[in-house]
Order: C-alpha cells, then sequence, then structure tokens
C-alpha cells in the first residue's frame, strides 16, 4: 500500500514577508503558451535567494514579432493578481488571477483588448511593488472569467475595461527570476527584450 504524504515546508516570520506592499505595477507582459516550445517552455531552476525552483526564461517555439511578449500598460494602482483555492477530492485547484484595469483610446487598442479576449492559454507576468514579478498561466495557460466596460455617466467618470483571466493551476504563481542575484532592473531587461516593438 503506497501512502502519499505532503511534506510541510516551515515559514519563518522575516521583513520581507511581513512588510511586503500591496499592490501591481501598470505594465505586464503577456504571451501565449502554445507560442512556446512544447516540451520546454520555461527555463526553471532553484534560485537560492527565492528558496526554490523559480523561471528563468520563456523559450519561444519561433523567432519573429509573433513569437514575443506583448505589453500592455495602463495606470498605476489599477492591475492585481489573486488567488482563490478550490477545494476538491483529489486535487486542489488554484485559480489564479490575473486582474486588468486596462484604457483604450484608439481602433488598434480596442481591437489589442478584443483579441486578449479569446485567447485562452495566456501567459501573464506582472511586477509587484516588492520588486518581484509573478507568472501566472505557467501550467495550462490563462483565460477570460470576466470582462466589463462602461463609457461613465459624467465625465469624471472611470473608463475603464477590467479584463480578468484565470488559470486553473496546481501551484501559486510563480516567480520570474532571469539570474540568480539578479536585480529587477536586469529581470525587466530581459522581459523587454523578448518584447515585440
Amino acid at each position: 500500500m503506497s501512502v502519499c504524504v505532503e511534506i510541510i515546508k516551515g515559514l519563518a516570520k522575516s521583513c520581507d514577508n511581513s512588510n511586503m506592499k500591496g499592490g501591481v505595477k501598470g505594465k505586464v507582459w503577456i504571451t501565449q503558451l502554445s507560442l512556446l516550445d512544447p516540451t520546454t517552455p520555461f527555463t526553471e531552476e532553484a534560485d537560492a535567494n527565492e528558496d526554490g525552483v523559480v523561471i528563468r526564461a520563456l523559450n519561444f517555439a519561433q523567432s519573429g514579432s509573433s513569437y514575443a511578449l506583448q505589453t500592455f500598460e495602463t495606470k498605476a494602482e489599477r492591475n492585481s493578481f489573486t488567488t482563490e483555492v478550490e477545494v476538491g477530492t483529489n486535487f486542489n485547484a488554484r485559480n489564479n488571477n490575473a486582474v486588468l484595469g486596462l484604457y483604450a483610446f484608439t481602433q488598434g487598442e480596442l481591437d489589442a483588448i478584443d483579441t486578449l479576449l479569446d485567447v485562452d492559454d495566456a501567459v501573464v507576468i506582472m511586477q509587484d511593488n516588492n520588486g518581484r514579478l509573478v507568472v501566472i498561466g505557467s501550467e495550462e495557460g490563462a483565460k477570460l472569467s470576466a470582462a466589463s466596460f462602461s463609457s461613465g455617466v459624467l465625465k469624471q467618470d472611470d473608463t475603464v475595461i477590467n479584463v480578468t483571466l484565470t488559470a486553473n493551476e496546481s501551484k501559486l504563481p510563480r516567480i520570474f527570476k532571469s539570474a540568480e542575484g539578479a536585480e529587477l532592473a536586469q529581470d525587466i531587461a530581459y522581459l523587454n527584450s523578448i518584447t515585440a516593438s
């Protein structure tokens, strides 16, 4: 008879985990899992500073502007990520959500959001206000779970287009770190180097 045992790892209180700031920056990088190499979509390595395995790189299946990250930039304090755990008999799913507050003025901007609404395998990278980059959708991709748009009534009303992409995953959002000990600026430079121009 086999026994399934989950080894519990403890947490120690630290200034880092006790004083985390909420919120996510306005720039978000998005691609599709289907554009990445089907065998090894990500390079993953153990990172001593993160005390675990992190995503180091995205491995695109081909080169070219279609096989790249796209950026969605918005106002400050509009984006967030959340997780709800869906308890099951055999598996507890982590529904990791990328919550985007986007704004569009031109037809091209509306088209970019419209295309995002139909993607069912998004990989979303968001920068939190603690200098960390998190990845949502690394297992099977994220897809649209909610969206809303309103022009408002008064001139001062918000005209945000709210888009929520949800990934049903086995883990909480992953950390992206381009190299052991890399500074945030180096991580962002790497992401920008594989972003469509």
